[in-house]
């Protein structure tokens, strides 16, 4: 557990430059918001663990299911759960679309995380990446560059476009996509 926590603390450390300057490219920022909104994330990635990694990887396992697709099917899935949850579920206030970059990005994260259930087998370390990739999305609030009022925050499918959906980003989780998948490459030989 210390070992995961690790992980997204670093990740986040590591994550916010890249967010930040990616943000400030296309004229957001993010604006703090209060404590409860962030320690409020490691409960909305926990219940995204359970179900993805968890509950449907787990049972992918029991099947015998090859390596590969319970990697890359799950990871699908999941990304896919995102673009019908912001298209057709999401209040109607904050219903958009996420771009087809985002869902690349999404994809490669879902990756990320099934190697990483895959190699220790449990929910630990993909919890904490999902932590840590959440963190500044969903306790900070993004707003134009000058707005300083929490309530003109952007919609939240629109975070996933200007965030996943652009470059840095992107290439980070093909990046973590392709490191994780070595380290689980190696523990199985």
């Amino acid at each position: 557990v210390g070992a995961a926590f690790g992980i997204m603390t670093l990740f986040c450390a590591v994550s916010y430059p890249v967010i930040t300057w990616n943000l400030s490219a296309k004229g957001y920022s993010l604006l703090t918001a209060s404590i409860f909104d962030y320690l409020i994330v490691p409960f909305q990635t926990l219940n995204e663990e359970i179900v993805f990694r968890a509950l449907l990887l787990g049972a992918l396992l029991k099947l015998s299911i090859r390596h590969t697709t319970i990697i890359f099917l799950p990871a699908l899935v999941f990304s896919l759960f995102h673009w019908i949850f912001y298209s057709d579920i999401v209040w109607i206030e904050n219903r958009g679309i996420v771009s087809s970059e985002a869902l690349v990005t999404i994809f490669m994260f879902g990756v990320t995380t099934n190697a990483l259930f895959l190699k220790y087998r449990n929910i630990y370390f993909p919890w904490a990446l999902h932590c840590g990739w959440n963190m500044h999305r969903f306790g900070s609030k993004m707003v134009p560059i000058g707005e300083m009022d929490h309530n003109n925050r952007i919609k939240e499918y629109m975070t996933f476009n200007l965030l996943e959906g652009g470059v840095p980003i992107m290439v980070l989780s093909i990046a973590l996509a392709g490191l994780s998948l070595f380290w689980l490459k190696r523990a199985e030989s």
